[in-house]
C-alpha cells in the first residue's frame, strides 16, 4: 500500500502481435501457374488472423456505442430520485451494501488508508466518497465511466476526487496501479459477454498482485440487449473468492440473538424473509 498520491496515469505500453518470420520477408511473386499467382507460405494464415482480430475489435466497439446509448435511461430525473434518494428501496440497499462491504473488506483490512482504488462504471461517484469516509486519500480513488453527464455531477459533487471518461475499451492507466477495483452493478449493464470479460480483462491488469476486487450486482443482466443473461463473478475472475448472496434486508437469521436453538429456528425464517436479489463477493488476493 501506499500513502496519497497521484496514480501513474498514461498510455498503456503498446502490445505488438509478433508475426511469422515468412510475414517478415519480403513477399516475393512465385512463378506463374496456370495464370494464378499464390500467395507466399504463411500469408494467408496471418490475413485470416488479422481479419478476425478486426472482426471483435469491431464486435466490442459495437458493444461499447450500444452500452452508451443504454447508459442514458440513467440520467433520468426519475432514476435519480428512485435509486439514488431517500426512497425506501434505496435505503434499504444501500444499507445491505454497506454492510456487506464492511463484513467481507473488513476481513482483509480495517481502514483504507494508503490504498489506491478505482471504480469502474462510477456514474456521479457516490461510491468512492464512500471509500474517503474509510479513510481513503482523495488523492488516490478515482472513478471511470463512460457517460459523461453522469460524471458531471459527479465532479461538482467530489471536487477532490477524479472521475474520468473513458473510451470503454481500454482503461487510461498503466498496469498494476490499483489495491482495490470495485465495481457496483456495472456488469449487468454491459451488453455483450464479450464485452464483459474484455472489461474483466481490464479490471486484472491494473489490479496490483494482491490487489482485490470488490462485486456487487444482480444475478441477471439489464441491459435491454441482453437481458436475463447470467451474470456471475466467478465467470470472469479465477481467484480465491467469497461470495455471499444479499435481498432488500438482512436474512432474518443475521438479526437474532445467540439462544439455544436459533440456529435452527433461523434457518425457518430465513425461508420468510426477502428474497436474494444481488451477489456479493470479495475477489482476490490477486496472484
Amino acid at each position: 500500500m501506499q500513502t496519497c498520491g497521484e496514480i501513474g496515469v498514461g498510455g498503456v505500453s503498446a502490445r505488438t502481435m509478433a508475426g511469422s518470420s515468412d510475414a517478415d520477408d519480403p513477399i516475393k511473386r512465385p512463378p506463374a501457374e496456370h495464370g494464378v499467382w499464390r500467395p507466399a507460405k504463411g500469408m494467408a494464415r496471418n490475413e485470416r488472423v488479422a481479419t478476425s482480430m478486426t472482426s471483435s475489435s469491431d464486435k466490442l466497439t459495437a458493444a461499447i456505442e450500444t452500452s452508451k446509448t443504454e447508459m442514458a435511461r440513467f440520467e433520468s430525473a426519475e432514476f435519480r430520485k428512485h435509486w439514488l434518494g431517500l426512497t425506501a428501496e434505496s435505503k434499504d440497499f444501500l444499507a445491505q451494501q454497506l454492510r456487506v462491504f464492511g463484513e467481507l473488506l473488513g476481513a482483509v483490512t480495517q481502514s483504507l488508508a494508503g490504498w489506491r482504488i478505482l471504480d469502474v462504471g462510477c456514474g456521479d461517484g457516490r461510491w468512492l466518497r464512500r471509500m474517503v469516509d474509510y479513510d481513503a486519500c482523495p488523492e488516490d480513488v478515482v472513478g471511470i465511466d463512460i457517460n459523461d453527464i453522469r460524471l458531471q455531477v459527479g465532479r461538482a459533487k467530489n471536487p477532490l476526487v477524479r472521475l474520468l471518461q473513458t473510451d470503454g475499451y481500454r482503461f487510461p492507466f498503466e498496469d498494476e496501479q490499483f489495491d482495490l477495483v470495485t465495481q457496483f452493478v456495472c456488469f449487468s449493464n454491459i451488453p455483450t459477454i464479450n464485452l464483459r470479460k474484455h472489461t474483466a480483462n481490464e479490471i486484472a491488469r491494473v489490479l496490483k498482485q494482491g490487489g482485490y476486487i470488490f462485486w456487487w450486482d444482480l444475478f441477471g443482466a439489464t441491459s435491454p440487449s441482453d437481458r436475463g443473461a447470467p451474470i456471475n463473478p466467478a465467470d470472469y475472475f479465477h481467484w480465491t473468492m467469497q461470495k455471499i448472496e444479499i435481498g432488500r434486508h438482512p436474512k432474518p437469521s443475521q438479526v437474532l440473538r445467540s439462544f439455544p436453538g436459533c440456529r435452527f429456528i433461523g434457518q425457518f425464517l430465513d425461508y420468510l424473509g426477502y428474497p436474494p436479489t444481488h451477489m456479493a463477493a470479495l475477489i482476490g488476493p490477486k496472484r
